[in-house]
């Protein structure tokens, strides 16, 4: 495991913890995400000028990931929390490099007001870049971020829990819609979080966090269309999951929307 900590030690910066899975232990059967490591570059770079307080971790174990989220559990935090997964995945489910699962609720359940008094009534705010399925969407060579086989764990009704599992005050914004695959190009990285970074290095930063989301949906939806001889023609739909309980403006140095 690496990791890089970035930015000043203020400890009511806002903080961003963003883990990546590129490569995974040989005996796990999960392929190479070539192309993460690009979508984490972007990410640091435009976060961090920002102005919030970034670290990453690439290639934990499922294990670590866990104490990552434990960790953050228990620090000061800003005016949000912010976080940023791109692994192979499933319904509900994230892989460690290890290829041992981690089911969402577990990751979830550190951020209640509970657990992580320190951001109580504070904007939670997820990116998951990862397959939640096999299904392909019929609406480069590329790959995607799941495997033919997949057994997560999850009986099919419990593996739709996760959506109950989500906080108050907190948003996952996940890169394709139930049982469908999610897309990475080698050499460029993820649509959908190429297109998050799009947005934050414009004038759309400053709008509200779900207006936000959405947009991203529509530029993957819209914008991506999958090429190569096995995966061709395919296209994504993000969606997010939400329990905010008011307005969030995490990205802008504004109150209000420009």
């Amino acid at each position: 495991m690496t990791d890089s900590p970035t930015g000043s030690g203020h400890c009511l910066k806002p903080r961003v913890l963003i883990i990546t899975i590129q490569k995974f232990n040989s005996h796990s059967n999960f392929t190479e995400r070539v192309g993460a490591s690009r979508d984490t570059k972007e990410l640091h770079k435009v976060l961090s000028k920002l102005g919030f307080q970034v670290t990453f971790k690439i290639d934990c174990t499922a294990e670590e990931i866990l104490q990552e989220y434990k960790q953050e559990s228990f620090r000061i935090h800003g005016s949000c929390f912010i976080s940023v997964i791109s692994s192979h995945g499933a319904e509900g489910v994230i892989y460690g490099s290890d290829g041992c699962p981690i089911r969402l609720p577990e990751i979830y359940s550190m951020f209640t007001p509970q657990s992580c008094p320190t951001l109580a009534g504070k904007p939670k705010i997820f990116f998951i870049q990862a397959c939640r399925g096999l299904q392909l969407d019929d609406g480069v060579y590329l790959e995607t971020d799941g495997v033919m086989e997949t057994d997560s764990g999850c009986s099919t009704q419990s593996a739709y829990s996760h959506y109950e599992a989500v906080p108050e005050d907190t948003t996952v914004h996940f890169s394709t819609s139930s049982d469908h695959a999610a897309f990475l190009r080698p050499g460029y990285g993820s649509i959908f979080l190429q297109s998050l970074c799009k947005m934050l290095m414009g004038e759309q930063r400053h709008w509200e966090l779900l207006r936000i989301m959405t947009r991203i949906n529509g530029l993957v939806a819209w914008s991506f269309e999958s090429r190569g001889l096995n995966f061709g023609g395919k296209k994504q739909m993000p969606c997010f999951v939400s329990r905010m309980r008011h307005e969030v403006f995490p990205f802008s140095d504004r109150l209000t929307p420009a």
